[in-house]
């Protein structure tokens, strides 16, 4: 499936491609299973790409730059917060 992420035409045209729903990736935080692979690039940029990979009920845990980028990165830690913390809808305190 391919969508667009993001359109400006000609300052932000990002697009990406759900490649896979069902890869395994290692990370420092651990091991993940049925993992989504998406392939990220931009309209107006054909040197970049990237791939990305999201964990169910974690998120990205591994981005890796194939060219345009910065490299790796990983998910090495994550850390939760008590319910009832933070914003309620749209930005409203609790």
């Amino acid at each position: 499936m391919k969508y667009r992420q993001e359109y400006y035409q000609g300052e932000a045209e990002d697009n990406g491609e759900i490649l896979s729903i069902a890869e395994m990736v290692d990370v420092p935080l651990g091991h993940f299973d049925s993992v989504l692979l998406t392939k990220d690039t931009i309209t107006i940029d054909p040197e970049v790409l990237e791939y990305k990979l999201y964990a169910r009920d974690v998120g990205p845990v591994l981005t890796l730059d194939v060219s345009g980028g910065a490299g790796r990165a990983e998910l090495v830690r994550m850390e939760t917060v008590s319910d009832g913390s933070g914003t309620g809808p749209l930005g409203q305190p609790h």
